[in-house]
């Protein structure tokens, strides 16, 4: 059995880590998406996210109307959200 080492640059494990995050970032903005419309083919107008949205995607969502909301779940290692489209009329 070969113990050989593969070295790789950092500028190479950062490409590699850089992809690895967008395709994860992607990901999980397609799962949102698709939870958000099957909300909305229900009537309602908030989901629940119990993981913890990457700050591009909750820029994004912000960008797009949505209200993200951080919820208090006391366990910092498993955050919660809710997204919501709902207009909320004023006066």
């Amino acid at each position: 059995m070969s113990d050989k080492i593969y070295a790789i640059s950092a500028e190479e494990a950062r490409e590699i880590s850089s992809n690895a995050r967008k395709a994860a970032s992607e990901e999980q903005l397609h799962e949102i998406f698709k939870n958000i419309m099957a909300a909305a083919e229900e009537g309602l107008f908030i989901i629940f996210v119990h993981e913890d949205i990457f700050d591009e995607n909750v820029t994004l969502l912000q960008e797009l109307g949505y209200k993200i909301t951080t919820l208090n779940t006391f366990n910092p290692d498993r955050p919660a959200y809710t997204i919501e489209w709902k207009e909320v009329q004023e006066g």
